[in-house]
């Protein structure tokens, strides 16, 4: 029975990470995880990387694009997930945004996206001095959807976003159907997200929040630049008296966009409490 018990706890367990958002240290280096209403506002196509030590270690690699024809942007997304307990998670996001024009100096912009996600767990046996555990092979796949909307009043950002809109069923063996979830940021002169050049010295705040498992968490923080320079620091802080420290720098040379962020994570948890890194690279085509 106890092995019953802990082998439901861990599988339950391993089903909430992959129905969490991912979300990066560096919330502006990429739009399709902060705000996807933001998906192709720069003036240029983009194309994103990111690889980050979550879990066992996730990597995103994204595209996105201006139409004027249509009157907004796409993107696509896809990250690949090796998590804990031999588990590995893939999915791929396409998104479609409309920006409307008010004048000069506001505009607003909404977006929806459509997404295939697919869990595979191999089999996983662990063995301790009073119990072990057997986790069975399984593949899980589902779609998800979601919408987002966000305003820029000249350098002033800000959106909203609801995640798993139609609550998808992510249950392997019974029902389990992921709630929806919502997020919100602020921000000043978010030049990194939107693609831009920056030019002399500047301070680029950010507060974004968002609930997940019926918890909050709140990032806010700042980036120092001096001309394509930046480096900055995050405080975020989540339910069970978990809190992280985000510290990151980089630069913008040319055409390329890059950076790297250190976090470290205390909490009451017993397995909550560790460091990460992450790293990014963004590269803006040329306009023809």
């Amino acid at each position: 029975m106890k092995r019953i018990s802990v082998c439901i706890l861990l599988i339950v367990f391993s089903c909430s990470i992959f129905g969490q958002n991912l979300q990066p240290s560096q919330l502006l280096s990429t739009p399709f995880l902060m705000c996807p209403a933001q998906v192709g506002n720069s003036e240029n196509p983009r194309a994103s990387l990111m690889y980050k030590t979550y879990g066992d270690g996730t990597c995103l690699a994204g595209f996105d694009a201006p139409l004027k024809k249509l009157h907004g942007g796409v993107g696509l997304d896809v990250i690949y997930e090796d998590q804990h307990y031999n588990q590995t998670i893939l999915s791929a996001r396409g998104v479609y945004s409309f920006c409307w024009k008010i004048n000069d100096d506001f505009s607003i912009g909404t977006a929806a996206y459509i997404e295939t996600v697919n869990t595979h767990q191999n089999f996983y046996v662990s063995q301790g001095p009073n119990q072990s555990v057997n986790i069975p092979e399984y593949n899980c796949s589902y779609f998800d959807e979601g919408l987002s909307v966000a305003f820029d009043y000249k350098k002033l950002s800000a959106g909203a976003t609801c995640f798993h809109l139609l609550r998808p069923d992510v249950g392997p063996f019974v029902s389990n159907r992921l709630d929806r979830t919502y997020s919100f940021f602020i921000g000043y002169d978010l030049w990194m997200m939107k693609g831009e050049k920056h030019k002399g010295i500047g301070v680029s705040p950010l507060l974004y929040v968002a609930n997940e498992n019926s918890d909050f968490k709140a990032t806010i923080g700042f980036d120092f630049v001096w001309n394509n320079i930046f480096a900055g620091a995050y405080y975020r802080a989540g339910g069970v008296d978990i809190y992280t420290l985000i510290y990151h720098a980089g630069a913008r040379v040319g055409r390329f966009q890059f950076g790297y962020a250190f976090d470290k994570t205390d909490s009451d948890l017993l397995f909550g409490n560790y460091s990460g890194h992450e790293i990014f690279l963004n590269y803006f085509f040329e306009k023809k």
